[in-house]
């Protein structure tokens, strides 16, 4: 996917530990990135509204740096969407000294990470196997009878009905 989208979360101590302008350039400059965005904060309402309003365009890559996913699981609409997420709150923020050089480094490389996960990742598509309407049923006494009898395959020569 070539279109992606990128919500940076200030929110949890991330504004307060990483340069979030810098981040904003840093994807920038990535291949494939049409919008970059710093939210205050994306658990509130106004942060769902957000993400909501950029996934309900079809064919578009969601990457949100923010906390993990265990955390807050964002209501992301991922039906027509890809989405990934950063962790640059558990990865960078909390993990790391704030405003040390080498904090704004690891914070710049997850999210790198995160954008060419996105854009070299496409949606599943389903693989619709075919459905065999018989069944074979191994056994003996009940093991046999049971699911021979719900299912009505009885009509073995040789065998006896249950």
């Amino acid at each position: 996917m070539n279109d992606i989208t990128v919500l940076i979360c200030e929110g949890c101590d991330i504004a307060l530990s990483v340069d979030v302008a810098a981040l904003v350039r840093t994807a920038k400059e990535q291949t494939g990135v049409t919008q970059v965005q710093a939210v205050p904060c994306l658990c509130n309402d106004q942060g769902q509204a957000c993400i909501r309003e950029c996934t309900a365009v079809e064919g578009k890559s969601l990457v949100l740096a923010a906390c993990s996913s265990r955390f807050v699981p964002l209501a992301v609409g991922a039906d027509a969407n890809a989405v990934e997420r950063v962790a640059l709150r558990e990865f960078a923020a909390w993990s790391h000294e704030p405003n040390q050089e080498e904090t704004q480094a690891i914070a710049q490389d997850y999210l790198r990470m995160g954008l060419v996960r996105a854009a070299k990742s496409d949606l599943p598509v389903p693989e619709l196997l075919e459905v065999a309407r018989r069944i074979l049923i191994v056994g003996a006494g009940p093991t046999y009878c049971r699911p021979a009898h719900l299912t009505g395959t009885w009509k073995i020569p040789g065998s006896r009905r249950c």
